[in-house]
């Protein structure tokens, strides 16, 4: 957003979408819609609600103006008799795209008005904003919701030059009975009294909260230790609103390391990445995201200690763009875990249940290496005492395997050592079990 735009705020009720009050204010002003509790919500699990097209970018054309019919740009429909709806691109006389590359122009051949009629629930808040500029002096414009074929109800009226955009936004609760909205901009006034010419609308968003989900993989599933691996964080908003001031965070397991500065951003990541290396938490701040895009990151890491099924902890922050009034909160999941071998052994075999082992022998079970404390056949390396896994690697405790003092295990996610040995002894129940990590 420009300096010089300005910024104007509807706030409507809550029961039946009436305008209360309409404010312009210069961007110096910080925009609020409520007031700015900085409030940190869970995401929404209403349906989600949202414009289609919101932008005019679809359909794209190569000359600087066209006239379509309505059934040719997606989403949007006219009140004009002709049935045109005409869109302008970046090349037109005086005038850059807010959002894009592409506008609508309202008055096409006349003083009529573009809508969209969409699915709604009931009792569901949505937001809205639309950037609003005249053509060749100051047009306006109003801002409408209601059902469709009844009454409309003024959300607030439009009035700019042909200098900079305005941006004019609220939130509106569909009332009780509403199941389809008609979300409207209709044309009233243009600078030189011309019915086809002026009230240039772009940006325009109508819907539910932006939601963000964040899945993370790994490039590989194994590696050993000092071994490089790429963590891969997917975001994609799958909510109604524009996603914007995403700071994200991941929590590295003790496991891994980061190097600061390696991310790999490819545009997509913007503001100051930090790297907190006693906590091991990387933050950095996402681009904006529209309905529907995605961001992919890959974060270089390395293995540091051995290790089983390790996975980052990923969050996010973020507001709907323009409304600094609540902040959301995203949980990710993994899509894979990933696990850290110790060096490869010299002189190691696979397992086999016919062959006899002698102390020092070492096989590979379960992508794991057991050295033998003595003769052997057939004692399943990962159930038996006689087998020792190698270089402090922390297993899975088995209810059938002895361990001896000092020997760790792996129970419920938490690490356990034996003070003495033990067989068949939960650890979480047992004293003979040390609670280490």
């Amino acid at each position: 957003m420009k300096n010089n735009t300005k910024i104007k705020i509807a706030l409507v009720t809550a029961s039946a979408g009436l305008l209360l009050s309409s404010t312009g204010i210069g961007t110096s002003t910080p925009i609020n819609v409520l007031a700015q509790t900085n409030t940190v919500s869970s995401q929404a699990n209403s349906k989600v609600i949202a414009l289609e097209n919101g932008n005019f970018e679809n359909p794209k054309f190569n000359t600087n103006h066209v006239g379509l019919d309505q059934k040719a740009v997606p989403g949007w429909n006219t009140t004009a008799s002709d049935g045109r709806i005409e869109l302008q691109r970046n090349g037109f006389p005086g005038t850059k795209a807010f959002s894009g590359t592409q506008w609508a122009e309202l008055n096409a051949n006349s003083n009529a008005a573009l809508y969209q009629d969409i699915a709604t629930t009931p009792g569901v808040k949505v937001r809205w904003q639309v950037a609003h500029k005249g053509r060749i002096g100051t047009d306006k414009a109003v801002v409408e919701f209601g059902a469709p074929n009844g009454k409309m109800v003024q959300q607030s009226e439009m009035k700019d030059g042909k200098w900079s955009w305005g941006v004019y936004k609220g939130e509106y609760i569909i009332p009780e009975g509403q199941t389809t909205t008609r979300f409207q901009f209709r044309a009233v006034s243009t600078a030189n009294g011309n019915i086809s010419v002026g009230n240039y609308l772009d940006d325009i968003q109508f819907g539910t909260q932006s939601i963000l989900q964040l899945t993370g993989s790994f490039s590989i599933n194994s590696i050993e230790v000092n071994q490089d691996v790429d963590y891969n964080l997917h975001i994609v908003n799958v909510g109604g609103m524009t996603a914007a001031k995403n700071q994200i965070t991941i929590k590295l397991p003790s496991h891994l390391t980061y190097t600061p500065g390696t991310i790999d951003t490819e545009n997509i990541v913007t503001g100051t990445q930090k790297y907190n290396p006693s906590t091991q938490e990387l933050t950095f701040e996402v681009k904006t995201l529209n309905r529907d895009a995605t961001a992919d990151i890959k974060i270089p890491l390395k293995g540091a200690s051995v290790a089983s099924s390790v996975t980052p902890n990923i969050s996010a922050t973020y507001n709907d763009q323009n409304f600094d009034d609540d902040t959301y909160l995203a949980t990710g999941t993994n899509e894979d875990s990933l696990t850290i071998t110790p060096g490869t052994p010299a002189n190691w075999s696979d397992w086999s249940p016919t062959k006899i082992y002698v102390a020092g022998d070492i096989v590979k079970y379960n992508n794991k290496y057991y050295t033998a404390k003595w003769w052997t056949l057939g004692d399943n390396p990962n159930e038996s005492a006689v087998w020792q896994i190698m270089n402090e690697w922390i297993e899975e405790w088995h209810p059938l395997k002895g361990y001896n003092g000092g020997e760790k295990v792996l129970y419920e996610g938490k690490i356990y050592q034996a003070k003495w040995w033990v067989q068949g002894e939960q650890p979480s129940k047992s004293t003979i079990w040390l609670l280490v990590q």
